[in-house]
């Protein structure tokens, strides 16, 4: 499954290499520029892929001052639908968010730290709740999001960015998928915690796939 993603991203970036070009670096340090950031994340969970591991306790806590992102997207301004709609079609996949948003970056300037939530949401009692993503109640302590990300960006000549994920799965669910007799040892209040963390250095208007056995994410900043 996760080789037909990988060649079905292959030629998504050969086909977008043929319209697009990346941005030419500022000839001065203290530039500011307007970014696009456009995540697409998903799931890929089954017996074989939570098999490949022992996965380990995390502490599932995030820091309570990191913002969400201070401009949001609306979808008719993304760029990846059509992959993200290919993903969403995908009966081995499923959607957990998609997202995008306008982030200002200093050349050479200080790191930026945002924070990302999305997929299901679910009160302290393990209970589904319904609560959009971009709204100022999104990040209240006692919602827990299936998809919990911090986001740290800074710009060089690059667009350093670095991924620290964590996905919350109820336990009844991975037990349920789970191969008979696999113990895990990541489960806190009622919930099973996976924990992605990638650092990586991107370009203007490249695509960009994040690998974990159980999650991915594509990727795009775009000058704007």
């Amino acid at each position: 499954m996760k080789r037909l993603l990988l060649i079905f991203v292959s030629l998504f970036l050969a086909l977008y290499s043929l319209v697009v070009f990346a941005d030419t670096p500022a000839s001065a340090s203290g530039n500011i520029r307007q970014y696009q950031i456009e995540m697409i994340i998903y799931s890929q969970l089954n017996k074989q892929s939570l098999s490949e591991e022992q996965w380990p306790l995390i502490n599932p806590a995030r820091a309570s001052d990191v913002p969400a992102p201070a401009n949001f997207v609306p979808i008719s301004q993304y760029f990846l639908q059509n992959l993200a709609s290919s993903v969403n079609g995908n009966s081995n996949y499923k959607l957990l968010l998609h997202t995008a948003w306008i982030q200002p970056l200093k050349q050479f300037g200080k790191k930026i730290t945002v924070r990302i939530v999305g997929g299901q949401a679910y009160d302290n009692s393990g209970n589904p709740i319904t609560i959009d993503p971009a709204d100022v109640n999104a990040l209240n302590p006692d919602v827990h999001w299936q998809v919990d990300g911090i986001i740290t960006i800074r710009l060089t000549r690059f667009i350093d960015t670095t991924f620290n994920i964590i996905f919350a799965e109820p336990q009844g669910e991975i037990s349920s998928l789970a191969p008979f007799g696999m113990q895990f040892y990541n489960i806190q209040n009622g919930f099973a915690y996976f924990q992605l963390y990638q650092n990586r250095r991107m370009k203007s208007r490249e695509l960009n796939y994040i690998d974990y056995p159980l999650y991915g994410i594509i990727v795009e900043a775009r000058q704007v």
